[in-house]
């Protein structure tokens, strides 16, 4: 269930949002861009959702009004409009016929989880200012682990560094192979999972919206990016031209990678010559 899970998350962060802007500062069409995340920083299951909010959208009038004053939150209230967006979208997934029960868990128990998850008082939201949304961007383009995270490694065992949230210090965390390849894998992005969402002017099956919004706020367009082949470049390392092709791990899990192209065979002038020569000395 987790493409379904990661989907209501999406719906029901943006749909929390959606309600605060409205309730509180009159706008109806916000801007919002979010990404969801399914990990945290041992590798194990965090399902959470990373989004940015220009400050200012249209009214129901169709006006521009800037929020630079009050634009974030009340983090407890947005908090509550998120549990119940989320529990009444997990609820209604639990009792559709889509819902699979995980191994070993009828679908009775799931029920009753899911009624023991909405009780929980570990639900966290968290807002800050920024001025501009390269902040989000840092979070968009990091995986699961990076390189420079992990200490050693041998057949056996892999040790890395992680932030621990609660301190806010950096730990060591030693995992199994299997354990480690494990909790990687379990983060993969399904095929053709939509790992950054857009919603209010910025949803793209909409453009008009967002070319409205550009118009009452008085914001010129945006630079046009030179047509490109986004399919070929030129190696960094041997020069030559490259392509992009698509490696199938799995049935769920895929990898582009750009490889150079092979470099053409091209015969010496001399070779040339004796294989033109060679029909001729064959005929004789």
């Amino acid at each position: 269930n987790r493409e379904a899970v990661v989907d209501l998350l999406c719906e029901a962060g943006f749909e929390s949002l959606q309600q605060d802007l409205r309730e509180r500062l009159g706008i109806t069409l916000p801007g919002i861009i979010g990404a969801p995340q399914t990990w945290g920083g041992t590798l194990v299951p965090h399902l959470h959702l990373h989004c940015a909010v220009p400050a200012g959208g249209l009214t129901a009038a169709g006006e521009g009004k800037e929020t630079q004053a009050n634009l974030l939150p009340d983090m407890a209230t947005l908090r509550d409009k998120f549990q119940h967006n989320f529990m009444r979208r997990l609820q209604r997934l639990i009792e559709s016929e889509e819902f699979k029960a995980p191994k070993g868990m009828t679908r009775e128990a799931a029920e009753k989880h899911g009624e023991e998850l909405a009780d929980h008082h570990n639900w966290r939201v968290w807002t800050e200012r920024y001025d501009t949304v390269e902040h989000l961007l840092e979070y968009l383009k990091k995986p699961p682990i990076e390189d420079s995270q992990i200490v050693k490694f041998d057949e056996h065992k892999v040790t890395f560094m992680y932030r621990e949230t609660r301190t806010d210090a950096y730990e060591k965390l030693e995992l199994d192979m299997t354990d480690f390849v494990g909790r990687l894998m379990d983060h993969g992005p399904l095929k053709g999972q939509q790992l950054v969402r857009f919603r209010g002017y910025y949803a793209p099956s909409h453009p008009e919206l967002l070319e409205k919004a550009r118009a009452v706020f008085e914001l010129p367009p945006p630079p046009r990016r030179p047509k490109t082949s986004p399919a070929r470049g030129i190696c960094s390392v041997c020069g030559l031209p490259t392509q992009r092709v698509r490696v199938e791990l799995s049935e769920h899990c895929e990898v582009v990678r750009t490889l150079p192209l092979p470099a053409r065979s091209r015969a010496s002038p001399t070779h040339a010559a004796a294989n033109a020569s060679a029909p001729n000395r064959a005929a004789a």
